[in-house]
């Protein structure tokens, strides 16, 4: 089972534009079966890491959450599990466009992970998530004209 996620996931990497759909399919629910099928393995939380950005790739939302959840709940030991939680804020926040759910991962993001290298960007993701993109580009041009300033 490994070495045929192995297989699609060799065949999947080289097309970051395009995608077959169905390997990628494949690959997820081949993913998905492995995890379930040795859950302490050493590679699975790896390969249900790289099945929930396969998922997200392919449109499949719902199903890239459920995976990074199960990342960062069944094997927070794991390096990525941080990424985890935070790439399930960041698919709230830009694919499904739910701020308040995106809001709350990133603030437990914050709470868990306080020393994490992410969390500057976090911060400032948080500080402007609710802003339009013209209260963006009115504020892009303030600090600019201030940096201006402080240059003469």
């Amino acid at each position: 089972m490994l070495s045929d996620i192995q297989t699609i996931e060799r065949v999947l990497s080289p097309k970051l534009e395009k995608i077959d759909k169905a390997k990628a399919l494949s690959l997820i629910t081949k993913s998905e079966l492995f995890a379930q099928s040795y859950p302490d393995d050493s590679e699975a939380a790896s390969i249900l890491f790289k099945a929930a950005e396969v998922s997200q790739r392919i449109g499949e939302y719902g199903r890239a959450l459920k995976l990074w959840d199960m990342v960062y709940n069944r094997y927070n030991t794991y390096q990525k599990a941080p990424d985890a939680l935070f790439m399930q804020a960041f698919v709230f926040e830009n694919d499904l466009k739910d701020i308040k759910l995106a809001k709350m991962y990133y603030g437990n993001f914050l709470k868990r992970y306080p020393d994490h290298a992410l969390i500057d960007q976090i911060t400032i993701i948080l500080k402007n998530i609710d802003k339009s993109p013209e209260e963006l580009i009115k504020n892009f041009k303030k600090v600019d004209m201030e940096i201006e300033g402080k240059k003469m």
